[in-house]
């Protein structure tokens, strides 16, 4: 159903700081953290003890605990050790590849051995100190088909913005 063998953009670099961020991406749900070295990390948010998500855990020492019994997770989705228990024989967790550039988190929900940074779109605007691109996340509290149809349809703009931007031209047009 989904296209997964593709780069995504799943987050701003400010999202993940920190806290873990959790997130549904080609219906995989993955958590997204900084671990050593500020590099961010993305493994299934899921618990392998007791199905808690991993996203509403920490980070400690550059590994994702999780906030029900203490979990530590290897960025490698393998679990490092659990207070009071033996690990050997937890399930690992899958992990995503990740790539953090164009002021973007961008993960790879598909077949990791396919991912490579050669793949990304090019982003010209981005990184190009000649174009007026600052970023910025605006959360909007609507489902994300009416904010696409929002900005793909600009003959709303003549009646909803007749104060600021709308212009009889684009009715004509």
């Amino acid at each position: 159903m989904f296209i997964k063998n593709a780069w995504y953009v799943a987050a701003r670099p400010e999202e993940v700081m920190e806290k873990p961020l959790g997130r549904q991406i080609c219906g995989e749900k993955m958590v997204f953290y900084r671990g050593k070295e500020n590099k961010v990390y993305a493994v299934e948010d899921f618990c392998p003890h007791r199905g808690a998500p991993l996203s509403l855990g920490f980070v400690e020492d550059g590994n994702l605990v999780c906030g029900y019994h203490g979990l530590v997770m290897g960025c490698d989705g393998k679990t490092v050790a659990m207070p009071g228990q033996r690990v050997r024989g937890f399930p690992c967790n899958k992990n995503f590849s990740v790539i953090e550039k164009f002021g973007f988190i961008w993960v790879w929900p598909g077949d990791q051995s396919l991912a490579s940074e050669d793949q990304l779109p090019e982003l010209e605007w981005a990184e190009n100190p000649e174009w007026a691109y600052g970023g910025g996340l605006f959360h909007i509290n609507c489902d994300y088909r009416l904010m696409i149809d929002n900005l793909m349809d600009l003959t709303h703009e003549t009646y909803v913005h007749s104060a600021s931007i709308g212009q009889k031209e684009i009715d004509e047009a």
